[in-house]
């Protein structure tokens, strides 16, 4: 019997998926849950998949190494969509897909699997950087081979065998959380005029009109592109985000509603929480433009464009990410300092910056008048 590894969330997808995998593919299942910082119970995620049929889970803790080795890669890069999309699930598929060629080629299999639909962005994302890591792999993707097309029907599916999900939760509402963000997906926001629904299943951020009344300071300091400080007192990289995004989310900050187009060339309509991220890179570029003369500005732009479409694309272990990083860390040799930021109904203003590498001239220099 062939083995298949899945990247397991505990979500009805990849729960009905162990269990087609297992009984209508006729594989042994060896589920993946990798912890980017969901905030669920692993433990139960693990219970759940082997009730649907999987041989064995493995839970990977890849917390730190998300913070490390790709957020704040990403940081430097201001990297970003047009939408103004921080990339908070499309920096996590990279980080998975490496986690599922480890525990395939460890268990000594030729068979990786997914929950993405076909025609979504994810799909494409575990393509490309599964490929690119191990091309010598067969990538299921049930979703894109099974006969249903709706949550609806894979609840169906999932009581008619005894699947063990959760009916009650609302089948037109999907949500994907990690360290950097979440991204709501909701059917009911198929038009571009309605408001979202005040009743969404927000993660981190309350309504910027319930935010407190008063603002509230952070400081955050750099060092060579980096955070290593909050208000004063050194912090790690983990407990940095999770700070902010308690915080951020406290006062309504990093909430995006976007229109954006998807991979398939469809147009999608999401909400976006991401209060730590807006707070990082709110705060570094504010700390880029003091110390950074005006070409590297204008064509680190440009270039970060080109990092965020890469990440967007799912092609994170190309040899071009590679080079634009070695550009990136070079460009933040001034990248040192401090600045300290407003958090107020939902806004985040930079209020202080100072580096000692300021390019800031405390006497203005005599400018030319131009005729209009």
């Amino acid at each position: 019997m062939a083995k298949v590894v899945l990247a397991y969330s505990g979500g009805l997808h990849t729960t009905v998926c162990t269990h087609w995998l297992r009984h209508e593919k006729n594989m042994r299942v060896i589920a993946v849950a990798v912890d980017l910082g969901q905030k669920q119970s692993l433990r139960d995620e693990a219970d759940r998949a082997i009730a649907a049929g999987a041989d064995s889970v493995h839970i990977i803790d890849v917390r730190e190494v998300f913070v490390k080795d790709f957020i704040f890669k990403a940081l430097k890069a201001n990297a970003r969509t047009q939408s103004g999309y921080l990339l908070t699930s499309a920096l996590a598929r990279p980080v998975i897909s490496r986690e599922l060629v480890k525990i395939a080629r460890e268990e000594n299999c030729r068979f990786i699997a997914h929950g993405a639909r076909g025609n979504r962005n994810d799909h494409v994302r575990f393509r490309n950087c599964i490929s690119a890591l191990a091309p010598e792999m067969t990538i299921i993707a049930p979703l894109a081979e099974w006969r249903m097309k709706t949550r609806e029907e894979e609840v169906k599916y999932a009581m008619q065998f005894g699947i063990p999900i959760d009916p009650g939760r609302p089948t037109s509402v999907g949500c994907d959380r990690n360290l950097w963000g979440a991204v709501i997906r909701c059917n009911v926001l198929g038009d571009t005029w309605t408001d979202a629904p005040a009743d969404l299943p927000y993660q981190y951020t309350v309504n910027p009109e319930d935010a407190p009344d008063s603002p509230e300071n952070v400081e955050i300091q750099f060092e060579q592109g980096l955070p290593v400080a909050l208000n004063g007192q050194p912090v790690k990289p983990l407990n940095l985000l999770e700070t902010l995004n308690s915080t951020g989310g406290r006062h309504g900050v990093g909430r995006l509603y976007a229109v954006e187009e998807t991979l398939a060339g469809t147009r999608n309509r999401n909400v976006y929480e991401a209060p730590a991220a807006t707070i990082l890179y709110a705060a570094h570029e504010a700390l880029e433009l003091l110390v950074m003369r005006r070409l590297l500005v204008r064509y680190k732009e440009l270039l970060g464009r080109k990092y965020a479409d890469l990440i967007f694309r799912g092609e994170w272990f190309d040899e071009f990410r590679d080079c634009l990083d070695a550009f990136f860390d070079k460009s933040q040799t001034n990248v040192t300092g401090s600045v300290r930021l407003k958090l107020y109904k939902g806004n985040c203003l930079v209020v202080g910056r100072k580096s000692e590498f300021s390019l800031f001239a405390a006497t203005p220099e005599t400018t030319e008048q131009v005729e209009a």
